[in-house]
């Protein structure tokens, strides 16, 4: 019978303990097993799904977490640099993604369980935070007929910033 982690039952770990074995750390002082990347300790979604009827299957934005290139800028693995370390925004993840392969990916982002969004292109690498008018919450759905039509402008967005004493900011 295979090794499982106790965590997860239907995880089969064997694999994992030969490779230790063959490393010469016997599996006896082994430490956790890692999760798999699904799994999340913080219960945050890879991508957050959105309901069919706010993005048309015309539009060129995409909600398909197979093209949000999740493993590349939204890795949970500790020692992967993510785009939500770089950018120092918790809980980062994308809502959704405009594929163009000659001006580079374009990424609806969020902050999991806030109103805050964020537009990043990942050849320009700026990250652009969407204005709350008169200090009130955006909604979502708002924010992805904005983006989904493009008829956001200047007035809507301000640039986060890292500044020279690594703090973070917005201006």
């Amino acid at each position: 019978m295979p090794d499982t982690d106790p965590a997860n039952p239907g995880r089969d770990t064997s694999a994992e303990a030969g490779a230790r074995d063959n490393a010469g750390e016997g599996s006896s002082s082994a430490g956790p097993v890692p999760p798999v990347p699904e799994e999340d300790p913080m219960r945050v979604p890879r991508y957050l799904k959105l309901n069919r009827g706010l993005l048309p299957s015309d539009s060129s934005w995409s909600n398909d977490p197979n093209l949000m290139n999740l493993e590349t800028y939204f890795s949970r693995d500790p020692e992967v640099p993510s785009l939500a370390e770089s950018f120092n925004l918790d809980n980062l993840i994308p809502i959704m993604v405009k594929v163009d392969y000659d001006r580079g990916d374009t990424y609806l982002l969020t902050v999991y369980k806030t109103n805050n969004y964020y537009l990043w292109n990942e050849t320009d690498t700026a990250m652009w935070a969407f204005r709350k008018p008169n200090k009130e919450s955006l909604e979502l759905e708002h924010v992805v007929e904005l983006v989904r039509t493009e008829t956001y402008g200047g007035k809507d967005l301000i640039q986060q910033y890292r500044s020279r004493e690594g703090s973070w900011g917005q201006g």
